[in-house]
């Protein structure tokens, strides 16, 4: 079960403030007109591009650092058990820069800090005054479901760009 974040307006090539911004998109979208109920089910999901899964022998995330990714990502038959609506907020493209730069400043390792950070210093020069909406979600699914990945598609959906700004995984099996 996770508690995730999905921010509207938004593209990264991780699909989390972790990754390069590459589409912006002010325009605002109905959240009250999100049907939950059809995220529920089994469907088959994409891997992210910025993941651990392996394919010939490397993990996805390193070929995409080296652009050498397959014809065709791989995808996984996983399933939402139950989806709710835990509110809604809007965050200004100066907080929303701030937090994510103060985010990635606390990884350790190298995956393109310096580059990501010029992205979001850029974003918030050009969108800072915008106010962008994120909805909060409870999600209930089956092991192996990403988050980024549902977030994008719910974006999507509403015929937007979204990225999930905060994940936290609240219970797995039976530890809470």
């Amino acid at each position: 079960v996770y508690d995730i974040e999905v921010l509207f307006g938004i593209k990264t090539d991780t699909g989390d403030v972790l990754g390069i911004i590459s589409e912006v998109k002010t325009d605002k979208v109905n959240i009250n007109n999100i049907n939950l109920n059809k995220y529920k089910g089994s469907f088959e999901q994409s891997y992210p591009i910025y993941s651990s899964k392996t394919v010939n022998g490397e993990q996805l995330h390193t070929l995409a650092r080296r652009g050498e990714l397959p014809d065709e990502i791989p995808t996984k038959n996983v399933e939402i058990y139950d989806i709710i609506n835990l509110g809604q907020y809007d965050i200004s493209g100066k907080d929303l820069s701030n937090n994510s730069i103060s985010n990635i400043n606390k990884v350790n390792g190298d995956f393109r800090q310096k580059e990501i950070i010029s992205k979001w210093e850029n974003f918030k020069q050009q969108h800072g005054d915008i106010t962008f909406q994120v909805i909060k979600l409870r999600v209930s699914c089956s092991s192996g479901t990403y988050m980024r990945s549902l977030a994008e598609r719910i974006a999507n959906e509403l015929g937007s760009v979204g990225i999930a700004i905060g994940i936290n995984r609240i219970k797995l099996g039976d530890f809470v």
